[in-house]
């Protein structure tokens, strides 16, 4: 992609999560049900016997509600976002869109299946499977969905794509185990300038990171996979490109967690859509955007080669 074409990506990224954001939560009601019927039925397909009322999915007395997050619709925002913005003719365009984005959300049944049947079996790891399918090989997915429309528009072969797919997949892996030890502590460092802004606002508060785990800052390991799976580009840019995605990467995770402060300690009437917003546009759209950024060195003018 040329600069212009990252530029344009950017401009439908950044609309279309703004959009997604503010839009009434009610409206997303038949997505969230429907993701919920579809993840049902694929596991009665499977031999199990899950529940489904509405947005709530159950099975083996586990129980959990399908949000706007839970469905395929970012996936497919930032699919269809890169594909817009490519430079490729418009039935290319077309064409990608009609057959990715039913792939992207065949994807997400099967991985939120999965996160049902683990919770189901295992309880205790719930959390940790949940963050790792539904964000990091989420927008793992989307990329290879991307590469792989860019190479057949451009007329390119090879399975480069899935190599490079597989290498972000067990670098992502080795990544997440060591993150899911440090989410919380690298929080916890993370609330004292948070703090010492407000006190010097004269707003003194109290913030303690007593959560296991913190999804938003989780884009650090698919930002880190992406880099250093991508074989196209010297260790000395992804070096820089490390260094200078990650400083962005806890911008984003500082905009939330004030954003949470804002809505929890002073009412801050919409700090949740704010903190939405940011969270969806660091989690999903951010950490592509600024692999783009690093590849741009390594690829050859309107090409995108991992």
């Amino acid at each position: 992609m040329t600069k212009q074409h990252r530029l344009r990506f950017l401009l439908l990224c950044t609309l279309l999560v703004a959009a997604a954001s503010w839009a009434p939560e009610h409206l997303f009601a038949p997505l969230n049900q429907s993701t919920a019927a579809a993840a049902g039925s694929f596991l009665g397909l499977l031999g199990m016997s899950p529940g489904v009322a509405g947005d709530l999915l159950t099975l083996d007395g586990f129980r959990v509600r399908i949000v706007t997050e839970c469905t395929p619709l970012y996936m497919a925002l930032l699919y269809s976002s890169f594909v817009l913005a490519s430079p490729a003719p418009p039935g290319r365009k077309a064409l990608g869109l009609l057959c990715g984005l039913p792939l992207l959300n065949a994807v997400n049944i099967v991985r939120l299946a999965a996160v049902v049947a683990v919770g189901a079996a295992r309880p205790a790891l719930f959390e940790a499977v949940h963050v790792y399918l539904g964000q990091v090989l989420s927008v793992l997915a989307v990329v290879i969905a991307c590469l792989v429309w860019h190479r057949s528009a451009s007329g390119r072969t090879g399975n480069g794509s899935f190599a490079f797919m597989a290498r972000a997949a067990v670098i992502s892996g080795l990544l997440f185990l060591p993150w899911l030890l440090l989410n919380r502590r690298y929080v916890a460092a993370g609330d004292y300038p948070i703090r010492f802004l407000f006190r010097l606002a004269g707003c003194p508060i109290d913030l303690a990171a007593g959560l296991a785990l913190y999804y938003q800052t989780f884009n650090v390991v698919t930002f880190l996979a992406l880099i250093l799976a991508t074989g196209t580009i010297t260790a000395r840019r992804k070096l820089l490109g490390v260094a200078g995605g990650l400083p962005l990467l806890w911008f984003g995770h500082q905009a939330f967690r004030t954003g949470n402060v804002l809505l929890s300690a002073f009412q801050v009437e919409g700090a949740l859509r704010l903190s939405a917003a940011v969270h969806l546009f660091s989690s999903y759209f951010l950490p592509f955007l600024l692999w783009l950024a690093a590849v741009r060195h390594g690829e050859r003018e309107g090409k995108l080669s991992p």
